[in-house]
């Protein structure tokens, strides 16, 4: 349980990480676009990072199914226990 607790901290943390970043890059582009300046040379830092937060989060979220004896549906990707046969949301076969 204390893992769990841990890793859903820092999963926070990284989403909030996420809407911060993801944030400051819709300033920019419409600061840029509202100016007709628009370079992508000016995204690549912020999405380069992004592109890592994300990364990080989706390994946290993976490490918390697995504390978490969870499985991903085959069909619509939601997280389920693993004793169940068929998934939750969308009936699909585990």
């Amino acid at each position: 349980v204390y893992d769990i607790s841990k890793l859903s901290a820092v999963k926070c943390r990284l989403s909030s990480d996420i809407n911060k970043n993801l944030t400051a890059l819709g300033k920019k582009y419409y600061t840029l676009a509202k100016d007709s300046k628009l370079d992508t040379a000016d995204f690549r830092e912020q999405i380069a990072t992004l592109d890592d937060l994300y990364a990080q989060h989706d390994t946290i979220v993976k490490q918390i199914e697995n504390l978490k004896n969870l499985k991903r549906c085959p069909v619509c990707g939601k997280a389920q226990d693993s004793d169940k046969p068929f998934c939750a949301d969308c009936g699909a076969k585990l």
